[in-house]
């Protein structure tokens, strides 16, 4: 399994924990790109697992 997804998810948290400390005050269109890149890393990560359990799945046969 490929571990991508995990690493875009960790870069948007990342960005969602970053986005306050800059001015103190909370920069929403920061946060929304860090959600919008957690997001894809998930979609990425999901994507890994099931197309890992289908050939996993195939060796089997």
């Amino acid at each position: 399994m490929k571990k991508s997804g995990l690493t875009v998810m960790s870069i948007g948290l990342l960005i969602i924990a970053i986005s306050p400390s800059m001015t103190h005050k909370t920069n929403y269109a920061l946060v929304a790109v860090g959600v919008i890149v957690t997001l894809i890393g998930y979609i990425e990560f999901r994507y890994n697992k099931r197309d890992a359990k289908k050939q996993e799945s195939h060796h089997g046969d």
